[in-house]
């Protein structure tokens, strides 16, 4: 066992009890070594933490093993946050966290919910073609999309407007008044005091009513020359006093109709014919010498 002798000493040291090596001696620091020969440290501190890299309350060295320093670096432990909606953020603090920490967002049902009283859209209430995210769940649009609708109406007349999403530019037009109402009734073909539509128009009556012309014949036969400017002509004829009564008519170039008054056998005595050339028109009895009668004209045509 080798021994060193120091002078002025108490006594030797014993080299055999040295278990450091140079690896264990701080760099440039230089110690005996156990065969006693000088031993130079190569243990070189090279951490390169900051402070705020370091959990705080803990200690630790550095580059420099005579500077102990302590850490700044926050103690998060398990950070927890909630309520996180879509588009929301959430910074993560600096520091320490342990690994337990969560952050959770809010359901997507919470976030595309309605609003309270309102009802919740369905297929039908969306655009064919689009889709919506309701209470949750994606919603593809049914709605029909019926664009611009146009129709057309006359009095009376409906449409039924189909269901789904009109654009704003579809019309209704109602048919014009003047093509739902053609006729060619006057003023004076209606009468006083009453009202009609004629293409378009209201039309008030000036008419008062039959304006008729009166003669009265005593022959037989009798011939009635029957004003061009009359639309119609009657007359009633008697024979006598046996009380054949028979009234005939006339229209324009329309036949002249007969009948009785009194007993429809009474037509067959009265004989009836038109010259439309000169518009006279004879009447005659038979087996009478003479006959009344009393014709009517008309100058407003006349509904029999």
């Amino acid at each position: 066992m080798g021994k060193i002798w120091m002078p002025g000493g108490a006594g030797g040291a014993d080299l055999d009890v040295t278990t450091a090596g140079e690896g264990d001696i701080l760099s440039g620091k230089v110690i005996v070594g156990p065969d006693g020969e000088p031993l130079t440290g190569t243990l070189a501190l090279t951490g390169n933490a900051a402070d705020s890299q370091v959990l705080a309350g803990k200690t630790y060295y550095n580059t420099d093993a005579k500077a102990r320093r302590t850490g700044t670096m926050p103690n998060q432990g398990a950070v927890a946050p909630s309520g996180l909606n879509a588009g929301g953020s959430y910074t993560i603090p600096a520091g320490y966290h342990n690994g337990s920490g969560k952050v959770t967002a809010n359901s997507l049902a919470s976030q595309t919910g309605v609003q309270s009283g309102k009802t919740a859209a369905g297929a039908g209430q969306v655009l064919t073609g689009y889709e919506a995210w309701v209470n949750g769940n994606r919603v593809t649009g049914t709605m029909a999309n019926q664009g611009a609708k146009t129709s057309s109406l006359s009095c009376g007349g409906s449409y039924t407007i189909p269901a789904g999403y009109h654009n704003g530019s579809g019309k209704v037009t109602a048919n014009s008044l003047a093509s739902q109402t053609s006729a060619d009734a006057g003023a004076g073909d209606i009468l006083t005091g009453k009202t009609a539509w004629v293409n378009g128009s209201k039309v008030t009556g000036t008419w008062k009513g039959y304006d008729l012309d009166t003669k009265t014949y005593t022959t037989n036969p009798i011939v009635i020359w029957w004003p061009p400017v009359t639309q119609w002509c009657f007359g009633l004829v008697r024979r006598g006093s046996n009380g054949v009564a028979v009234a005939f008519f006339a229209l324009d170039t329309d036949a002249i109709h007969r009948y009785s008054l009194t007993n429809p056998n009474y037509c067959s005595y009265v004989l009836v014919s038109q010259d439309w050339s000169t518009r006279n028109i004879t009447v005659e009895i038979k087996g009478a010498d003479t006959i009344t009668a009393t014709c009517y004209f008309v100058n407003r045509k006349v509904n029999w």
